[in-house]
């Protein structure tokens, strides 16, 4: 049986999302839920909010409208035919609707042939990364869920989105969507931890959010005065981001260099390497800070120079870390291989990303070179601290 194509719906989840698309990968989208709805998916169904997540934190029309369509075909009531996906929307988006992300888990104890199931996992992502976009988006939910008390399971499924799911996002340079999912375990795994370190915070970072501000009109001008245009944006390190810091270092939250940051945003290369050398002229360089990410990337695509300086001395001594890239820099390091196309104000096409193809497949094959499962995990969480352990 086939749906029937009605009227657009009201979007609810996706409508603010959307408002942030161009005019074409809001169409894409819009379709795939008017399908979606006229199959008698809910407004408020999960695929719904997971396509608002990607729209969100990945910016994929083609991903957002796989989720949409992968509901629609998934209805017992109306499900939408194979051949009508295909028709409608292509070969490939329709593809990556009929296959079932929820399917997708990591290995876990007693389930059998663990390294078998992880080959499994990791060779589809590395032929259709999209899959573990979807799969992100449906965790990200999970976690949403848990921590509003509409599922008991938060803790397993947090230690199993550190373990798993964050270096995954991490390896597509979904930055954004990575430090949500971060924060949301921190949470789920230690609720008391999370709102002791929040409430030692807050009074901190009542001072940072005015010491920022004041360094952020600074920036304006010094850049301002040599000519050039820049979007400055200024933040604090999430708790999580925090905590795992105080872990590594043994160090106190105001002792953090990177705990405050101001990213500088520019056009092109060579003004990235022109505001480094204004913003070291005019603060205080902290020895051994300097990191060029833009002449080495790093493993997942992600470009930025990465400074600390000591700023206003007049107002504080707090170092502040600044990141600074070109716009396209800047929306790839958020949200992924779609930013390519974000940037041309162009729809991605359906073909998977080929860089993200690589990434994903060299993480197959330390999958399959590793000695254990569990060596593997390690490795891929980069033995990071969880949240539970002791900090001072």
């Amino acid at each position: 049986m086939e749906c029937a194509w009605g009227a657009e719906p009201p979007l609810d989840p996706l409508a603010a999302p959307l408002k942030a698309c161009g005019r074409a990968a809001a169409e894409l989208v819009k379709r795939a839920d008017r399908l979606a709805r006229s199959c008698g998916v809910p407004a408020g169904d999960a695929a719904r909010r997971a396509a608002a997540r990607i729209l969100e934190h990945a910016g994929d029309p083609v991903a957002a409208a796989a989720a949409l369509l992968g509901a629609a075909r998934g209805r017992s009531e109306a499900p939408a035919s194979p051949e009508a996906l295909r028709r409608e929307f292509g070969p490939l988006l329709a593809g990556l609707a009929e296959a079932d992300p929820g399917g997708f888990t990591p290995p876990s104890d007693g389930e059998g042939d663990r390294r078998a199931r992880l080959e499994a996992v990791l060779s589809a992502f590395a032929e259709r990364p999209r899959l573990a976009l979807l799969r992100l988006a449906y965790r990200l939910i999970e976690l949403e869920d848990a921590c509003d008390g509409r599922r008991g399971d938060g803790a397993a499924l947090a230690r199993e989105t550190l373990a798993f799911w964050v270096p995954i996002a991490d390896r597509l340079s979904l930055g954004g969507l990575r430090r949500r999912l971060e924060d949301l375990c921190f949470r789920l795994i230690d609720p008391a931890g999370y709102e002791a370190l929040r409430r030692r915070i807050a009074p901190i970072q009542a001072g940072d959010d005015r010491y920022l501000a004041a360094l952020r009109g600074h920036v304006q001008e010094l850049l301002a005065g040599n000519g050039i245009r820049a979007e400055i944006q200024t933040r604090t390190k999430s708790l999580h981001a925090i905590r795992r810091k105080m872990l590594r270092t043994g160090k106190k939250p105001e002792e953090i260099m990177d705990r405050l940051g101001v990213r500088v945003i520019v056009e092109t290369v060579p003004e990235c390497y022109a505001v480094l050398g204004l913003i070291h002229t005019a603060f205080t360089p902290v020895p051994g800070t300097f990191d060029d990410y833009i002449g080495r990337p790093k493993e997942n695509g992600y470009q930025s120079l990465h400074t600390v300086v000591i700023p206003l001395r007049e107002l504080s001594h707090k170092p502040v870390e600044f990141q600074i890239r070109t716009r396209r820099m800047h929306l790839v390091a958020e949200l992924g291989s779609a930013a390519h196309w974000l940037y041309k104000n162009e729809v991605p096409p359906a073909e998977e990303d080929p860089a993200a193809r690589r990434r994903l497949g060299m993480l197959l094959e330390e999958g399959r070179l590793a000695e254990s499962v569990e060596a593997f995990l390690e490795r891929l969480g980069g033995g990071a601290p969880q949240p539970g352990e002791v900090a001072r």
